[in-house]
């Protein structure tokens, strides 16, 4: 079964033949794995009212034709195409055509998809999957970490240790004593300690908030 730290995985199974579709969906379910299913996929079809998917499933067979265009709308959609994606075909991963191996965005990198060839052993699909997203879950762990240490070092830059809480009580001590022993002076030096040191606490502490970048 499928162990993770954080939110059931998302699986997006694309799959025209209903009793495969079921049947991957049943082993995947098994697995603790959430599975949208779907029979086809368009860019004026609406994806399931579901969270993002962390991995897709695409059988690009239809019938006795392969629909290679169902894996490049896929990658077209802004929403899923930097998701990994499992194909499922009769065919061998060389027989896809070459424009489904570029980029759909300039300058982007996609995740290149697996090529899974029919008839497959379920363990071994269920076994892919379980891989992508082990390390789907890894580096987005990996990623949380960075930006934590990232925000962390920002803190501890622009949080130095400031000696004017001590200053203050310092100052406030000796007007409290002043007042005690009736020593005027002392008194006045107290509070002008304090004055002196709220005034830079509060006009020399405004430094500009750590500003983190966007990965």
């Amino acid at each position: 079964m499928y162990a993770s730290s954080g939110e059931q995985p998302h699986v997006l199974l694309i799959e025209s033949d209903l009793c495969l579709r079921r049947l991957i969906a049943i082993g995947l379910q098994s697995q603790g794995i959430q599975v949208s299913e779907m029979t086809q996929i368009s860019r004026a079809l609406p994806l399931p009212e579901k969270r993002q998917p962390d991995l897709i499933v695409v059988d690009v067979d239809g019938g006795v034709h392969r629909n290679w265009n169902l894996l490049r709308t896929v990658q077209e959609l802004p929403d899923l195409w930097q998701t990994p994606t499992i194909v499922l075909s009769w065919e061998q991963a060389e027989s896809t055509p070459s424009a489904l191996l570029a980029a759909p965005f300039a300058g982007q990198e996609t995740p290149q998809p697996i090529y899974m060839t029919k008839p497959f052993d379920a363990r071994v699909l269920h076994q892919a999957v379980g891989r992508i997203l082990h390390e789907q879950e890894a580096r987005k762990a990996a990623q949380e970490a960075q930006a934590e240490e990232i925000l962390l070092a920002a803190y501890t830059r622009h949080s130095a240790p400031s000696l004017m809480p001590m200053l203050t009580a310092a100052g406030l001590l000796l007007v409290v004593i002043g007042l005690l022993l009736l020593q005027v002076a002392l008194s006045a030096a107290g509070f002008l300690i304090v004055i002196v040191a709220l005034l830079y606490w509060t006009l020399g502490g405004q430094k500009a908030s750590p500003q983190i970048a966007s990965a």
